[in-house]
């Protein structure tokens, strides 16, 4: 289960918004062992929405590179091939209290299209997490005839 939207274009939730959908993610992930301990968290965000190459490949150095910095300051490692940026955590109230509000303002501040939300995807399950859009883990999906993407 991802609490997310069925558009193929995220909405942008608010960051109350965030915050109650992640309270529920974290009520669901509570109960299930797979999600226990310290799991990676996945931190999905938006780029710009153009497709001029050019002025895409140039935003996207000035702005990754500072973002890059950022988000290892934070201790979360960048994809900026994929617009995720990954941490082990172990999942809680403080965390979600402390951590999308950051990256919220931290995706706002950048000049890209914003934080879109997270998901928890131990090895082996679906993730489940508070995003605006569905996400899968093909790898797992492949293996599971009931395999949920949303």
């Amino acid at each position: 289960m991802v609490l997310a939207t069925d558009d193929d274009d995220p909405i942008s939730w608010t960051l109350d918004e965030h915050l109650s959908h992640g309270k529920r993610a974290l009520e669901v992930v509570a109960s299930l062992d797979a999600f226990q301990g310290l799991v990676p968290v996945c931190h999905h965000f938006w780029g710009e929405r153009t497709n001029d190459e050019e002025f895409l490949a140039t935003v996207k150095g000035e702005r990754f590179n500072n973002l890059a910095a950022d988000l290892d300051h934070l201790g979360l490692h960048f994809e900026p091939d994929r617009l995720e940026a990954w941490e082990d955590v172990k999942l809680s109230s403080n965390w979600l209290q402390e951590r999308v509000p950051a990256l919220f303002l931290l995706f706002q501040r950048s000049g890209l299209s914003g934080y879109h939300g997270w998901t928890c995807e131990p090895p082996g399950v679906q993730p489940i997490g508070a995003c605006e859009f569905a996400v899968i883990n093909n790898t797992t999906a492949r293996k599971s005839d009931n395999a949920q993407t949303h």
